[in-house]
């Protein structure tokens, strides 16, 4: 099943094709870090143009200069379908799936300064996204 184009999505194309590209990505910078063992894990939270919604990735990922973190969120939002083998039952954190079986990534438990605890994925070139990112990207599935 595809996603059918309406004017909106198609006049937004139109307008960022006809301007110069430049480097978009969080305007305020980290948003949140979360510690991983005796890492701190920066993450900020950006509008990407080829994206339909907010994703958390690693600084320095750009839509000219792209993670890995920032294709995978890409590769998932352009599937029409997911294997069966791909499935939340048992109450799985639909990110935490999405990470190892599509996107072959590491997810990794990181904890913020209130204690809280939240899911990422790393990928092969050390970049991360909020798992949370993952399950928003693919939302029409679950």
């Amino acid at each position: 099943m595809t996603r059918p184009r309406n004017g909106k999505a198609l006049a937004l194309s139109l307008v960022l094709l006809s301007f110069p590209f430049a480097e978009i990505q969080a305007e305020g910078g980290i948003t949140r870090s979360l510690r991983v063992g005796s890492t701190l894990v920066p993450l900020i939270r950006w509008n990407p143009p080829s994206l339909t919604l907010s994703v958390e990735t690693s600084p320095g990922c750009t839509e000219t200069k792209p993670c890995d973190a920032l294709l995978g969120l890409l590769q998932l939002q352009k599937k029409s379908t997911l294997p069966r083998s791909v499935s939340v039952a048992g109450g799985k954190n639909p990110g935490s799936v999405l990470c190892r079986k599509i996107l072959k990534g590491e997810v990794i438990l990181g904890q913020d300064l209130e204690g809280n605890t939240d899911s990422l994925c790393r990928f092969k070139d050390g970049s991360f996204t909020a798992c949370s990112s993952l399950s928003a990207v693919m939302v029409k599935y679950w």
